[in-house]
């Protein structure tokens, strides 16, 4: 870290907005974190208070409404039953939420992720101010901030984007005590490192010690910060914060919580044979198109930007030290998520703030670097392909306009699910209208003259521009969309209307969306069907109601029926049924 004049000097804070002393430098950094913050809350919150489309938003959702209902803030069951898959940090910062906004809804449950990332976002910004100054911090938060992999979890109820803002703020603290040693800095790590465990597991722990011990054993000043005293403090804050609840839940659910949140949810998810996971046994190389998609288009860069950090890891430059360490936080998450058995996107999301820093670092240089032909080249080609990108798509919503589907090319590379999904989106937002066919005309006007005048700084604030306003606009229009294709919002009102406060029961397995929207719990019968009390309401999938003999189905009638829960399979649609008394 930087401190003084030489900080004010490198990170171009100063000028008219802030004097040379640190109070005010310090002063102007925090006005400018909150207000890079600020901006990506606003993006973020478009659309949250969509209904909920899919079943893993429902299950943290149902979390949140058993605390309230129940009183339960340790370990609240699901329906009564079911143990939560996550610790919950996510859960009591959605509750609180809930207290404000006036009760357990969509926007209350999915606020936790908003904030988070919009913070993550600040974070990003405020490290690379420091680090690097002014222009590397603006591009960092933009491609952080712009990440379809990064928006998707920053507006999903789901424990993600929390951890990653949690892990992200350890990691940066565990950089600080390293070259500082100080106290101080090191409980804020432990404090940090707590949270974060308690947002999504110790996970986080291992990641952080895992980068903390790499980072000592590679650094000789780093090992001066390890003191016994302090580091037994540290231990006491993370086992008073995390350990706490892991007591407080292994003595209220015994080994069955112990099963579900260490065995299942931390274990096995790395395994190769995972018992009740996500582990989708994908390629070794799974991560490495799938950072790149949730990247886009920033990843273009990432590869020079990582091929930069490592190119500079033995210079003793201050600037070259932070890009180091952040290669460092970068491969460890990359190669351990890499290892585990179980793979999912989401699971990469640690290391987005790292890589958006790389990125912004590596983006920012070419900007500032000398003139050269090299530097018009590059920057020349970045122009004249966002202008292009700009260009095609414009065309595209143009054939739109007169009839054509130019969709229809790129659906056959999309997931199963997608195919089927992306076009009815398309067709249920309609054709676009004239205005923004006009803007797009313009907006590739603007890129072509800053790119053929070689105005480098407006050709980067135009992309970034660009590109927030397309995130506002997806969070704004996407969850709506999804929603009035996925949604079981509207079937759970018809299910309350008709069954009201009548004995209802699930058969075979409960659905978690349908729980959330009823606000009650509901019973499951996992016995054979005819066995079921008469007369009753039942939610029954549609699969097992085709298994189901005709004499299985005497009195029983069909009276309502949800959309898919998986649009690429009809059969996942559930019934209300209604069983009638038997005669005589």
């Amino acid at each position: 870290m930087r401190d003084g004049s030489a900080a004010l000097a490198g990170t171009g804070i100063g000028g008219t907005i802030c004097t040379h002393p640190v109070s005010q430098v310090h002063t102007c950094r925090v006005l400018r974190w909150i207000a890079v913050s600020v901006l990506a809350l606003v993006i973020y919150l478009q659309g949250s208070g969509a209904p909920f489309s899919n079943t893993a938003e429902c299950q943290e959702a149902l979390v949140v409404w058993e605390m309230a209902d129940s009183g339960n803030w340790v370990l609240p069951r699901v329906n009564g039953e079911l143990i939560p898959s996550k610790p919950p940090l996510y859960h009591w910062i959605a509750a609180g939420f809930s207290r404000l906004t006036g009760g357990v809804d969509e926007r209350s449950v999915r606020l936790p992720s908003i904030v988070a990332a919009a913070l993550g976002v600040g974070l990003v910004f405020a490290a690379a101010a420091v680090e690097w100054g002014a222009p590397s911090a603006a591009v960092a938060a933009v491609v952080l901030a712009t990440s379809p992999e990064w928006v998707k979890w920053a507006t999903t109820a789901r424990t993600d984007a929390t951890f990653a803002l949690l892990l992200a703020a350890s990691l940066l603290l565990g950089r600080r005590w390293l070259r500082s040693a100080r106290t101080g800095t090191l409980l804020a790590l432990a404090a940090a490192a707590g949270a974060a465990t308690l947002a999504k597991g110790f996970a986080a722990a291992a990641l952080v010690g895992l980068v903390m011990a790499i980072e000592v054993v590679r650094s000789r000043s780093a090992r001066r910060a390890l003191r016994a005293g302090p580091l037994a403090a540290a231990a006491a804050v993370f086992a008073a914060i995390a350990l706490s609840w892991y007591a407080a839940a292994f003595a209220q659910a015994g080994f069955a919580f112990f099963h579900k949140q260490i065995v299942l949810e931390n274990v096995l998810r790395f395994l190769p044979y995972e018992e009740g996971g996500p582990s989708r046994r994908h390629a070794l190389w799974f991560y490495v198109p799938t950072l790149l998609a949730g990247m886009a288009p920033w990843s273009i860069a990432l590869p020079h930007a990582v091929l930069r950090a490592w190119r500079e890891r033995r210079s003793d430059a201050p600037a070259a030290d932070f890009s180091r360490y952040l290669l460092l936080w970068f491969t460890v998450v990359f190669v351990v998520c890499t290892l585990a058995s179980g793979k999912r996107s989401n699971y990469l999301l640690p290391l987005y703030p790292a890589a958006a820093l790389l990125v912004g670092r590596d983006l920012a240089a070419w900007l500032e670097a000398p003139p050269s032909r090299r530097r018009e080249r590059v920057l020349g080609a970045v122009g004249a392909a966002a202008t292009a990108a700009v260009v095609l798509l414009a065309a595209a919503l143009a054939s739109w306009r007169a009839g054509w589907r130019p969709w229809t090319a790129i659906v056959p590379w999309l997931h199963a699910q997608d195919r089927i999904l992306a076009p009815r989106m398309i067709e249920r937002l309609g054709e676009p209208g004239l205005a923004v066919i006009l803007l797009l005309v313009a907006l590739a006007a603007a890129l072509a003259v800053a790119t053929v005048r070689r105005r480098w700084r407006a050709l980067y604030a135009l992309i970034g521009a660009s590109l927030l306003l397309a995130v506002f606009t997806a969070c704004r229009v996407v969850p709506d969309l999804e929603a009035s294709l996925k949604s079981f919002a509207p079937f759970s009102g018809r299910v309350d209307s008709i069954v009201g406060r009548d004995p209802l029961r699930f058969f075979r397995a409960a659905d978690l969306a349908v729980l959330f929207y009823l606000r009650r719990h509901v019973p499951v019968e996992r016995g054979e069907f005819q066995a079921i009390g008469r007369p009753a309401y039942v939610l029954i999938w549609l699969k097992d109601w085709e298994a189901l003999s005709a004499a299985a189905r005497d009195g029983a009638r069909v009276i309502e029926t949800s959309p898919p829960a998986s649009i690429a399979r009809p059969n996942t649609r559930l019934l209300l049924v209604r069983i009638a008394e038997r005669a005589g």
